[in-house]
This record gives structure tokens, sequence and C-alpha cells, in this order.
């Protein structure tokens, strides 16, 4: 019965997957699809030149952090210093990072080797200090206090182990070194991360992982062959799941684990927004400044962090 109706809720916005090679690489089962795996090695490369371009131009028209950390230069923490993306992917926004704010060099960690060497390829077409290698956060292969800073994109709901990887970040940071970080709440309504499948919000408030994740193959059931390439391997929960590849991570939680071992240099929860839209900087910034907590979970996790 809870089946039925955990199907019927993700098909009132079931979502429609098409490979697009124009549109480019924003989510990484694209690597999977047959039109790329087919490829030959140097095809593949090229291809995924113009996919790590498109996420750089993107970094250029939007900025990552500016949207949610207020009107800020992140130049006055970033230049000059050796910096550090925490999930880099194709390196597309790693290169643009350091470009814009001006740092003595670069270096990124993801966990696939197709990105690593992608990004690697885009920094010397770039002609930038960016380096990349093959690295789980929760054990970064770098010495203590290496880094100046630490940036880190929509990637630390992903980690295994987020206390661990906060650890590995004091770390390697040097004495009063930053992190400037940002990746979604897990109870924001739309960030269960099932979008290959469903748009309808709410459904992982509800309804315990295991059960969406056993509707979430059932619909790819009926899809067929048309979704082996975005399909995964487990169809069982990861042991450190709470939704589909992430870690359950909520705003409130992400604010109790920093507070006690960062100095927090600006959190984005208490900055004002800026919209176009009046009504909308209105109610935005009324929510911010209430006293319920659950607001706090409808916003992206979004802080400047100093090593204590």
């Amino acid at each position: 019965m809870v089946q039925t109706i955990i199907k019927f809720l993700m098909k009132i916005r079931e979502s429609e997957v098409k490979f697009d090679i124009k549109a480019g690489a924003i989510f990484q089962e694209v690597f999977n699809h047959p039109r790329y795996v087919n490829l030959n090695e140097e095809a593949q490369i090229e291809l995924g030149l113009k996919w790590a371009n498109n996420l750089y131009q993107k970094e250029v028209n939007q900025p990552s952090f500016e949207r949610y950390l207020g009107d800020i230069n992140l130049s006055e923490y970033c230049q000059n210093a050796i910096m550090l993306d925490l999930g880099c992917y194709l390196g597309g926004k790693t290169v643009r990072w350091i470009e814009k704010y001006q740092g003595s060099e670069i270096y990124g960690v993801d966990i696939d080797s197709r990105f690593i060497k992608i990004a690697t390829c885009f920094a010397n077409e770039k002609n930038v200090k960016a380096y990349f290698k093959l690295n789980f956060a929760e054990e970064l292969d770098f010495p203590d206090g290496f880094f100046d800073i630490i940036l880190s994109e929509n990637t630390f709901e992903h980690v295994i182990d987020i206390r661990k990887v906060m650890q590995e970040c004091n770390r390697v940071l040097k004495k009063a070194g930053f992190m400037i970080i940002k990746f979604p709440s897990f109870w924001n309504p739309f960030d269960h991360h099932l979008d290959l499948v469903t748009q309808t919000p709410f459904i992982h408030w509800f309804f315990k992982y295991p059960a969406l994740l056993r509707a979430y193959f059932t619909i790819l059931d009926e899809r067929g062959n048309d979704a082996l390439w975005y399909r995964r391997q487990d169809e069982a929960p990861l042991p450190y799941e709470k939704g589909y590849y992430i870690n359950g991570t909520g705003a409130m939680e992400f604010h109790r684990l920093v507070r006690d071992n960062w100095h927090i240099v600006i959190d984005s929860f208490k900055q004002k927004t800026h919209s176009n839209n009046v009504v909308k900087n209105m109610l935005i910034n009324c929510i911010k400044i209430s006293q319920f907590g659950i607001f706090r979970e409808l916003f992206p996790i979004a802080y400047i962090l100093q090593k204590q």
C-alpha cells in the first residue's frame, strides 16, 4: 500500500530524462550513456572539455557563493592563497575560482578518475595553476596545514562521514585558515536528489528512504532499457545513505557541528536576501528573522568558517 502511494506521488511530477549532448554534464550519470561510453578516449576528452567549459561559463554568469553570502569580496580571502576545491567535478568552477579570486594555486579532488582526467586537461587548456587528484574527502592526501582556504560547493551532502570530512578540512588548513562552503539542506522540500525520476517535493519528509528507493526503482523498471544509463547498480540503500546518495545533513545539524570547532565568519541564513522581486525579497527576509528553526532547513547551507 505504501509503495503504491509513494509511486503515485512521484508520478505527479515525474521527471523526463534526456541525454542532451550540448547541455553538458548537468548530472554525472551522462558519463554512463552509450553515446559517451562508445566514443574513443580522444573524443571523450574533447566532449568532456566542452562540458567543463559549460560549467566554467555557468560560474562566470552565476557565481556559486555570492548569491548566498551577501556583498562580500571573496578575493580578500583567496588572493595569493593556496586553495582546495573539495568536490571539483570537471574542474570548470575550480578554474574560474582561481582566476576570479586571484589565488596562488588551486587543487581539486573528486572520487571519479574520469572527472580528474577532464579537469586536468581543462586546466592545461586554460593555462592556470590548477592541479587535480583522485581523493576521498574523509582521507585527504595532503600534509597538515597545507592550504590557506578550502572551497566546496554541493559536495558535503554526498560525503560518507561529514564529521570526518570536517576534521580533515581542519587538519589540512593552516592556522586561522578559511573554509567557504555551500550545499543543500536535506530537509529542503526539493532536495531529496530523486530528480531523475521525480520533482515531487516533500516526499522525503513523510516516507523512509528504503521505501522511496523501492518506488524509485519500480518506475525505472517501467522505463526499461531507456533508463539503464542512469540506473544505479545498488538497489539497496548504502550504509551512509539517508537519501539518494546523500547523507541526510540538515541545516540545524550542520550549524551545531561547526559552532564548537570553527569560528563562524558569515552564516548565510543571517544574510539579507537581495532579489529583483520585491515581494519575494520581503517574504524571505521575514522568514529568516523568525525564531522557527524549521525555516532554516528551507535554505541552502552556506558559511564562511575560520579554523580555530
